[in-house]
């Protein structure tokens, strides 16, 4: 009897079980994919390494090609000076200024749909345990059947045997898709520099979807700000002279170019305009003005006061 009381028991719980952690491990699978793939995510990325590399040229912590996710949430602290062009007169963050020149619209959202979701989705140690212990179900059910051939109980046997084959199958299934899941998400954590064994893959999504929330605040009150959402602030310096404002960008696009990266910005930033002996202070005066839509003046402080730290990315 009770043999078969187990038997039953998962013969009408295995379709759930297998189909909440197929669910979950395609959650966990499709957020690395989209990572992996999408453009929009890609654009801000490669802009913030390049606002780091171009920042910090001839430094050790220059000419970097990758950056941790967790980083990201440094943006939004580092503090600039206020963007006159989008009508602020209190100081902004690095995450703005991102914002302002990396218009992504809705893309980010919409290619990154899947994150928010595997951010909450079961860990992938809990999911290997679940597995394990649907494995060890399928045994004892295979048991079960073979004690039920012993006693004689053909018909409760043959039920008893469907179940744990059915069970088999669901196992091995599971067990192919969640080393694939595995391999993809440590490939992934790898890629941007984190160690598998010590961040896991909900962990990270959490920091891509928390990075989402801060861009997505950021961009919709950019976009507000330069549709005429509010009025630009005065300042006493001159806007930034559009030559300087080009070299500046032409900048970002050369260490895209040299972090073999792929071009995200428009194409008459002409490379012409980028002088690649310019000194690392002189890039980091640059910066600021670009960020502040000022002058030529360089009194709004040092890569300290505008927040802007080394190695930050």
């Amino acid at each position: 009897a009770p043999a078969k009381v187990h038997c039953l028991r998962l013969a009408s719980r295995l379709d759930g079980r297998v189909d909440e952690l197929d669910a979950s491990l395609d959650t966990l699978r499709d957020a690395a994919d989209e990572v992996k793939r999408s453009p929009a995510w890609r654009a801000v990325l490669e802009f913030v390494l390049a606002i780091n590399n171009f920042a910090n040229d001839g430094t050790p912590r220059g000419w970097k090609k990758a950056l941790r996710v967790s980083s990201l949430r440094k943006l939004k602290n580092a503090k600039t000076a206020p963007m006159a062009d989008l009508g602020d007169a209190a100081p902004g963050n690095l995450l703005r200024f991102v914002a302002k020149h990396v218009d992504v619209g809705e893309a980010l959202e919409a290619e990154l749909a899947t994150v928010r979701a595997a951010a909450l989705a079961t860990p992938l140690s809990d999911l290997r345990a679940d597995v394990a212990a649907l494995e060890a179900d399928a045994a004892a059910a295979a048991r079960e059947a073979d004690a039920l051939l012993d006693d004689g109980e053909t018909t409760a046997e043959a039920r008893a045997r469907a179940t744990a084959d059915a069970a088999r199958r669901a196992v091995d299934a599971l067990q192919d898709k969640l080393a694939a899941t595995s391999s993809t998400c440590a490939l992934l954590l790898r890629g941007f520099g984190e160690d598998p064994a010590k961040v896991p893959a909900e962990a990270f999504f959490g920091d891509v979807a928390a990075f989402l929330d801060d861009f997505k605040r950021e961009a919709d009150d950019v976009r507000a700000a330069l549709t005429g959402g509010r009025r630009p602030a005065r300042r006493r310096a001159p806007r930034m002279r559009a030559p300087e404002e080009q070299t500046f960008l032409a900048g970002i696009r050369h260490s895209l170019k040299r972090a073999g990266a792929i071009r995200t910005l428009a194409a008459d930033d002409s490379d012409d305009e980028f002088d690649a002996a310019t000194a690392v202070n002189r890039r980091r005066s640059m910066l600021r003005r670009a960020i502040a839509g000022g002058g030529d003046s360089d009194d709004e402080g040092d890569s300290e006061s505008s927040g802007f730290s080394d190695g930050d990315f």
